[in-house]
C-alpha cells in the first residue's frame, strides 16, 4: 500500500508540475502580447508626433495641423482635467 501512495503521490506531483508550467507560460505570453500591444500604440503616437515635428516649419508661425488622434487626446485630457477642478468630494 506504501508503495502504491509513494507512486500516487510522485504521479500528482509531476502533474500538478506540469499545470504550474503550462499555467506559468499563459500568463506570461499574455502579459507579453499587452506589452506589445501598449508599445506598438505608443510607437505610433510618436510617429504622428514626429511627423508632425519634421512637417513644422517655424518661418511660416504656428499653423501646424495636429493628427486627429492628438486633438481627441488633447480634448479628453482638457475634459478630464475640468471635471477633476470641479468635481467635489462627498
Amino acid at each position: 500500500m506504501a508503495i502504491f501512495l509513494c507512486l500516487q503521490f510522485e504521479e500528482n506531483s509531476q502533474l500538478y508540475e506540469l499545470q504550474r508550467l503550462r499555467d506559468t507560460k499563459r500568463l506570461v505570453s499574455e502579459y507579453i502580447a499587452a506589452q506589445i500591444a501598449f508599445h506598438c500604440k505608443a510607437i505610433e503616437n510618436l510617429s504622428a508626433a514626429a511627423q508632425a515635428v519634421a512637417s513644422f516649419d517655424p518661418d511660416h508661425g504656428m499653423d501646424v495641423s495636429l493628427p486627429c488622434s492628438f486633438v481627441r487626446h488633447a480634448r479628453a485630457v482638457h475634459h478630464c482635467a475640468s471635471v477633476r477642478r470641479h468635481w467635489e468630494p462627498c
